[in-house]
């Protein structure tokens, strides 16, 4: 970096986004075309629900004009303290090497502008962890997520799931929710969702209430985590019948790369009994699992029915002990990824486990 370099941070506004894609897609290491950086933020800021006018999509940080770093500031909808109101996502925090002095004042310049409002970091790497606390960030309360399984082949019954312990034993669960297996026709069946329409916010209407912290899940929120960012796309399922929907999941399919596992990681899970979901929403996934050749199917321990095994569950990262090619065959627990929050006072003073329903969907992980 040359003494006359001029090095500046400023907001990132629509007509620099060409420029900062084209930093991202060459920036060392990204897996990322510029098409597809494109992509993704028009998902962030264009189609979403939340953005609106006076919304930063960022800064950047460049030096003679030209990108040499960026943090992105993704705005999503959230129920806090009962009151709703958006929320700070932030989002691909890249600095070049010669320029890395400036970093923290690219972070500063975020949590400034958002200094009394809610902001998650869900996707930081080690040395930002170790630097979180120092701005007041808190550790997200993300629940343990188990893998459901089977070791016939065959889908669990409505009441059970394979449970790994340092014996793998089959043990039943009591029942998740609502409603438990078989054909309800007052709640409706277990299907795969190309869109969320008004039943949807027919739930929501009707369970928005049961937390004093979680997030907005009208359709058009949950159209737009779905289907709007081609790369991310997720899938959804539910049990519905024509004039309701009862249950749903967000699902977010993956592959270990070193073994080929393909895996089902729920990332939001919703019903008339908010976090409680119908324990057919379960077997329905199982079943779709076991279908389409997946290997695993993480679901969060939110699920209370799942919570008193959490502590038996053999601690796993995902691919350890499984074979591609074995179909459902072991279960496993993962850690929750490390994600942070800070929150203004004025608000709440944190989110409290027994007030509030947080999900993986939390930040940018699966934007």
């Amino acid at each position: 970096m040359g003494e006359m370099t001029k090095v500046e941070i400023r907001e990132v506004h629509e007509a620099d986004v060409a420029g900062v894609a084209t930093f991202l897609a060459e920036f060392p290491g990204s897996r990322r075309r510029r098409s597809e950086w494109l992509e993704r933020m028009g998902s962030w800021w264009d189609r979403n629900p939340a953005f609106v006018p006076g919304w930063p999509r960022g800064w950047m940080l460049t030096a003679s004009a030209r990108v040499v770093g960026f943090i992105g500031a993704i705005p999503t909808l959230m129920i806090v303290a009962g009151m709703q109101r958006p929320v700070c996502n932030a989002a691909a925090w890249y600095v070049s090497d010669g320029f890395r002095p400036h970093s923290l004042k690219l972070f500063r310049k975020l949590l400034h502008h958002f200094e009394r409002d809610v902001v998650f970091d869900t996707t930081p790497n080690r040395r930002v962890v170790r630097l979180l606390p120092r701005w007041k960030f808190l550790t997200l309360p993300l629940p343990q997520t188990i893998g459901i399984v089977s070791a016939d082949g065959g889908a669990p019954s409505a009441s059970e799931v394979y449970v790994g312990t340092p014996t793998l034993r089959r043990q039943s669960l009591p029942g998740c929710g609502t409603s438990e297996g078989g054909g309800d026709s007052a709640t409706g069946s277990f299907a795969q969702m190309h869109r969320a329409d008004g039943r949807f916010d027919s739930l929501w209407s009707r369970t928005k209430g049961l937390y004093a912290n979680t997030n907005v899940r009208t359709s058009r929120i949950i159209n737009w985590q779905c289907f709007s960012n081609g790369p991310h796309k997720k899938l959804l399922f539910g049990i519905s019948t024509r004039e309701n929907v009862a249950d749903y999941c967000v699902v977010v399919e993956r592959t270990v790369h070193e073994t080929g596992l393909r895996f089902l990681e729920c990332v939001d899970m919703w019903g008339d009994a908010g976090a409680d979901v119908s324990s057919r929403l379960l077997k329905g996934l199982c079943e779709f699992g076991i279908s389409e050749g997946i290997g695993v199917i993480a679901v969060p321990a939110f699920q209370r029915c799942l919570m008193p095994y959490c502590g038996t569950l053999v601690d796993l990262r995902v691919g350890d002990q499984v074979s591609p090619h074995a179909g459902l065959i072991a279960a496993m627990a993962f850690r929750p990824a490390r994600a942070f929050y800070r929150i203004a006072g004025h608000h709440v003073a944190h989110f409290r486990a027994s007030e509030s329903y947080l999900v993986t969907l939390q930040g940018d992980k699966c934007l």
